[in-house]
């Protein structure tokens, strides 16, 4: 098997600053994408979400809270980078798309900032590095026997 080794100007944790696509723009939604080396994770939550810190299960939510979060978004996987388009193969996807995770990538002169350019979706992201990101990271997976 073939190892692909993330560049390491891509490692670190990552914030969305800004989403457009026809007819969107999103500059509110939290976003997070951490990449190590070879694995990514990505939490998405909205902007709108209600606060649930009173509830200690599901069966605690109200039925807003409950439709609030299924607009969440969270997967992981492992990320190849050829050139200057990356792909993030999901492993784990809370809402699978059903379609390939693709984006032609265009970073800023500091290396600080990062332009993501759909190349299977028509879509544009900004996103920033997170200053404390020192670019190391772990990944525990779990496998079934």
């Amino acid at each position: 098997m073939i190892e692909h080794i993330v560049p390491q100007r891509y490692q670190g944790v990552w914030r969305r600053t800004l989403l457009t696509a026809p007819e969107v723009y999103d500059d509110r939604t939290l976003v997070l994408w951490m990449q190590t080396a070879r694995w990514h994770a990505d939490l998405r939550i909205p902007a709108d979400r209600p606060d649930c810190s009173g509830c200690t299960s599901l069966a605690e939510c109200s039925r807003a809270q409950l439709l609030c979060l299924l607009k969440q978004e969270g997967f992981a996987g492992i990320t190849t980078v050829n050139g200057t388009s990356c792909e993030w193969r999901r492993q784990m996807d809370y809402h699978p798309k059903g379609w390939r995770d693709r984006g032609e990538m265009a970073f800023s002169t500091c290396t600080r900032a990062l332009d993501e350019y759909g190349i299977e979706a028509d879509y544009a992201e900004r996103w920033e590095r997170d200053p404390a990101s020192d670019q190391s990271g772990w990944v525990a997976r779990s496998s079934s026997a």
